[in-house]
């Protein structure tokens, strides 16, 4: 341990004269600045603005500087053949990895802690209080820097620097949004809703006249016993006037949808003299229906019942058939493979969700407090960026002890 922590010095002073690290610096304290201006902008809200900015001008800024700064380090040592010059000493290999990865995480800590430190100034300038949540914010930054660099350097080990820079940043955007992963695991096919919608029937009157007559059929006589009087008068009324008002017709169609919903509606007798294709088989044969199957089965009543006046929805089972779209008929498809391979990204691609505390700095709530360290929310960011951490240096240590040199 006593020689990594030599590398890590090392490393240290050699990062803290890459220009690169300074300019990335310059430009972050520069957006820091900058929320002043957006904070004289809002009404109200000034001092929110700017905690949540600084957080994230901190966050973006000191991942830019674990990217450019980090995936160059290994790549030098070997270029300019210094490497050479450490592993011919009795150093181990995953002894270099660790004291490149504490020099570059020592380098941001500064580096964080001074911006933290001019967040806080900016703050108390505007008027603001530095409170509590927002320091605990400013840390669990710096945790977050701690994976970006872990990352960095587990793809320099494996990749050119540009490419490693690449795969780094990438990982760092995929991580602010990696729960959305667990979405494609959880997802289900959306079921379609057989309700009457809006401008659907377009000829009301003949639509009343076959809900009003006495044409024995068993449906529009269940559907009219159905019907609340008011209703019955309104249907009867649009029978004798040819007109339905607007109104009227919207609040009819919803007890029309109500009906729909209806669990008692079907009865045995109505399936007689019905042409009933194989997906409505199931519906009338099964023991136990769903709500979304009963709405089926019933919307294949009413559109057997008033004919051309419906559209044929009931023999549809997915979104996709009457919006168009099919994204989601493709999404449901592809589960068996996209369940098992979210799952897998899900788990092992960085979460640095545990560490953006910036809109709960602004709007709340609270950390969540545990009983002990370990399971308090900070605790687990914390636990989570180690062990993370940990689990990358070991697999890149692992794989640089393999590689050529």
């Amino acid at each position: 341990m006593k020689k990594a922590c030599y590398i890590a010095f090392n490393t240290f002073r050699e990062a803290a004269r890459d220009k690169i690290m300074y300019v990335i610096a310059f430009f972050a304290v520069l957006m820091m600045g900058a929320s002043l201006g957006l904070g004289f902008v809002s009404v109200g809200e000034r001092t929110q603005i700017m905690q949540h900015f600084s957080l994230a001008t901190c966050s973006f800024f000191g991942a830019l500087i674990a990217v450019f700064v980090g995936t160059g380090l290994i790549y030098k040592e070997i270029d300019k053949r210094t490497i050479y010059t450490i592993l011919s000493k009795p150093v181990h290999r995953w002894q270099f990895i660790l004291g490149k990865f504490l020099g570059l995480v020592a380098v941001l800590f500064c580096i964080v802690l001074g911006m933290s430190a001019i967040s806080c100034g900016f703050v108390l300038y505007s008027g603001g209080a530095v409170t509590p949540i927002f320091l605990l914010a400013a840390v669990l930054v710096f945790f977050e820097m701690v994976v970006v660099t872990a990352i960095a350097i587990f793809f320099s080990t494996v990749s050119s620097p540009i490419l490693a820079a690449i795969f780094t940043f990438c990982a760092y955007l995929i991580g602010q949004v990696t729960p959305d992963l667990m979405q494609l695991v959880e997802f289900e096919k959306p079921l379609l809703n057989y309700h009457l919608r809006h401008g659907e029937i377009a000829d009301w009157p003949q639509f009343c006249k076959l809900l009003d007559g006495k044409n024995g059929n068993m449906v529009c006589a269940r559907v009219r016993s159905l019907l609340q009087p008011q209703a019955q008068e309104a249907v009867g009324q649009c029978v004798t006037e040819g007109v339905l008002p607007p109104d009227t017709r919207e609040k009819l169609q919803e007890t029309l949808n109500l009906i729909i919903d209806r669990k008692d509606f079907y009865q045995p007798e109505m399936r007689a003299g019905l042409d009933v294709p194989e997906f409505a088989r199931e519906l009338f044969d099964a023991e136990k229906l769903t709500d979304n199957q009963v709405q089926r089965r019933n919307r294949f009543l009413f559109e057997s019942a008033f004919g051309k006046l419906l559209a044929e929805t009931a023999k549809y089972d997915t979104v996709s058939h009457i919006t168009g779209e099919e994204m989601t008929d493709r999404v449901a498809k592809a589960q068996w493979l996209l369940k098992p391979f979210s799952f897998v990204m899900y788990h092992a691609l960085p979460n640095l969700t545990h560490f953006q505390l910036r809109n709960r700095v602004v709007y709340g709530p609270g950390l969540k407090q545990g009983r002990y360290f370990v399971d308090g929310e900070f605790g687990m960011a914390v636990i989570y960026s180690l062990s993370y951490s940990a689990l990358l240096l070991a697999l890149a240590a692992l794989l640089f002890d393999r590689k050529k040199l």
